[in-house]
Formats: C-alpha cells, sequence, structure tokens
C-alpha cells in the first residue's frame, strides 16, 4: 500500500484513538451488550462458555466497541504443539488459557486503528482482570479469525502469532464436532514472558497451584 492509498486518520478520529477507554461489562449492561453482538457480529451470536468477561470501549459516553473473553478450545492441535504440554497438563491447566470469542467494532466506529488499540488497552488488564473475578490469572490468549472475511491485521499489530488454520471443526456438543467448512486462522500469545514454558513445566508457581489441586490423582 502506497501513502495515497493509506486510510486518512483525521483530528476527529485521532482524538477518538486517544480517548477510547476500556472498561469491563456491568451486570445491568450484559443483556445490551449481547443483543449488539447478535446484531452485529458475523456469527450473530452471543453464547460464551466457561468462565468469561466482557469488555466495552467506550468514547464520550458511547459504546463503540465490544470484546468478549471466554474458555480456551478444548483440544487444538496446533496450540498444543505451539505450547509443548502433554495430554495430563492440558487436562489440569487449560482454565490458564482464555479465547478472544467475540471482537466487534460497533457501527459507525470503524475507525483505522481502532481495533489494534483496544486489542493493546485490554491485553495490558486481562489478566488481573481475571485473577480478580476468578482468582487466577491466564497465561496463554487464543483467537480464531475467519480469513474470509478478515485479515487478522489487529492480531498481528498486537503481537500475536499465526499457527496456521484449523481443520474446520466446531463443538457442537461436549463430545462430539461437526465440520462446518470454513476453516479460521488460529493467533495465540503468550500474556507474559515464559507462559508457555510454565504450562508445560513439571509444576506451576505456588500461586497457581490450586488450579490443579481440584483434580484428583490418577491412577497409573
Amino acid at each position: 500500500m502506497n501513502k495515497s492509498q493509506r486510510p486518512v486518520i483525521t483530528d476527529e478520529k485521532q482524538d477518538l484513538l486517544d480517548g477510547v477507554q476500556l472498561r469491563l461489562c456491568e451486570p445491568a449492561e450484559q443483556e445490551r451488550f449481547d443483543q449488539l453482538l447478535v446484531q452485529q457480529h458475523y456469527l450473530k451470536n452471543a453464547q460464551l462458555v466457561g468462565e468469561r468477561l466482557r469488555y466495552i470501549a467506550e468514547y464520550q459516553s458511547q459504546w463503540v466497541g465490544l470484546m468478549a473473553w471466554s474458555a480456551g478450545s478444548f483440544h487444538l492441535k496446533r496450540r498444543e504443539a505451539w505450547i509443548g504440554w502433554n495430554q495430563k497438563q492440558k487436562k489440569r491447566r487449560l482454565s490458564l488459557v482464555v479465547n478472544n470469542s467475540r471482537f466487534l467494532i460497533l457501527e459507525g466506529f470503524h475507525v483505522p486503528n481502532l481495533a489494534s488499540r483496544l486489542m493493546k488497552l485490554c491485553l495490558a488488564r486481562l489478566s488481573e482482570d481475571w485473577q480478580k473475578t476468578y482468582g487466577h490469572e491466564v497465561l496463554i490468549a487464543e483467537s480464531f479469525v475467519d480469513s474470509q472475511i478478515y485479515q487478522g491485521t489487529c492480531y498481528k499489530a498486537s503481537g500475536w502469532t499465526l499457527l496456521g488454520q484449523t481443520q474446520g471443526y466446531q463443538r457442537a456438543r461436549p463430545d462430539f464436532y461437526q465440520a462446518h467448512e470454513r476453516p479460521k486462522q488460529l493467533w495465540v500469545r503468550e500474556l507474559r514472558p515464559g507462559a508457555r514454558t510454565i504450562l508445560r513445566g513439571r509444576s506451576l508457581p505456588p500461586a497457581l497451584q490450586a488450579l490443579e489441586q481440584k483434580y484428583p490423582p490418577e491412577c497409573p
């Protein structure tokens, strides 16, 4: 893209980028949050799985964007290889992986660089918010991008790693997957340095060991 093709950032748009703020969604706002996802997100679905957090991006008291995070996917071959953990470790530590399950810039606010700005703001606080809400931090973030619609630009700009394409299956029930014939890009990111080393290590740090105590010892 040459300079003449680059989107122009006007003073008004720059004010939006500089002034936008991100906060957690309040319980009383969840209905509106979910309705907007159903209306404007391409998946037309606001259902989230497991532990979850919703974020609202605001500028001058107007909602400009929505982000939702939920439990990490149960099984992803490329992610497991990237982390390097074994099946036993994954079973006991999967709650330390979080999925950016919804990301929506609301209609009327599609400003260049806004998505990457919101991602940066969210990543800076996500693990701390998870700790306050659920009693533990999260170490790895993952997300799926439909490459027939999007390019994953904000993930790339925010330091995420593209692991490749999924196999085109979606979880229909706890133990059953259906082919949907739309493989998606799989993006991942460590939320703190050495996160993968922690997840594949023999023991978790003391602050995280309570997570594994929920699982009874397995009989060899």
